[in-house]
């Protein structure tokens, strides 16, 4: 089963637009791959699922790890 993480930048989820591209996004997605499992990078879990329930919500504390100085990457994450 494919897995689709989407990064799309308003984590609060209170910019209306933002939220209403996410949905758009979600919907296409969905269209394309309707058996993907759809991620959604949030610092609103909650209100995520209220707005849009068939996604899952993804914490930023791992995304944030990324851009840390002491990943152990070093500057490679900042190529990916």
């Amino acid at each position: 089963m494919k897995r689709i993480l989407v990064d799309f930048g308003g984590y609060e989820l209170r910019n209306l637009g933002d939220v209403a591209m996410l949905m758009v996004t979600v919907f296409r997605l969905r269209e394309l791959f309707s058996q993907a499992d759809i991620h959604v990078f949030t610092q609103e879990p909650e209100r995520l699922q209220s707005l849009i329930p068939n996604v899952t919500p993804v914490s930023l504390d791992g995304r944030n790890q990324w851009g840390m100085t002491w990943n152990i990457f070093g500057a490679l994450h900042k190529i990916l």
